[in-house]
């Protein structure tokens, strides 16, 4: 599990992408950790970010809720289907040049 609080993205810009953009940087903090559990400690750096999936989760539960509004079936397929693609654009670049099947396994 990784739970990052930083993303940095930079673009290629202009005529055939040969200008670079300076990074765009988003923020995600982790959310406070109240001081009753702050003596417990978490299992993997940056854990306490999973809160607001288990928040959400409990809300869920409470209320009889299948799936949350803000990822219903149709936001996790466009996640799944996202991930396939660069996974395909890896795969790929990994392969130029190489025959299909010659990839190597990590």
């Amino acid at each position: 599990f990784w739970c990052p609080t930083r993303v940095a993205v930079t673009r290629m810009t202009g005529p055939a992408s040969q200008v670079w953009d300076g990074p765009r940087v988003e923020e995600f903090p982790l959310p406070h950790v109240p001081p009753s559990s702050a003596g417990q400690p978490f299992n993997y750096v940056h854990s306490e970010g999973l809160r607001y999936e288990a928040a959400e989760a409990s809300r869920c539960v409470r209320e009889g809720v299948r799936q949350a509004p803000d990822f219903d079936d149709e936001e996790c397929m466009r996640v799944m289907r996202l991930l396939e693609l660069i996974r395909k654009k890896v795969v790929d670049h990994a392969a130029c040049g190489r025959p299909q099947g010659m990839i190597p396994k990590e």
